[in-house]
């Protein structure tokens, strides 16, 4: 599904359809302050900032790349003795 790049705001259903996290995952994220969303109050229906999305999944990303180099440093220096 292609997504409108105007489009700022997404629905449950869209927002799981637009990154791999489910909707419960979106809902923890929302609710730890991770990315920025909500519910609407007449309908309890939740909605999602795409930008925020966007950059949890890519500070995601960076997290990862670290692990790996420091995992790779530790594996490193085990092999020096």
């Amino acid at each position: 599904m292609l997504f409108n790049p105007n489009i700022r705001w997404l629905s449950l259903r869209q927002a799981s359809a637009y990154c791999p996290l489910g909707q419960k995952a979106l809902i923890r994220l929302v609710k730890a302050g991770k990315i920025k969303g909500g519910q609407h109050g007449g309908t309890q229906a939740w909605f999602f900032c795409r930008g925020s999305i966007d950059i949890y999944m890519e500070s995601m990303c960076v997290r990862n790349q670290k692990q790996e180099i420091e995992n790779k440093v530790v594996e490193f220096f085990q092999g020096v003795k």
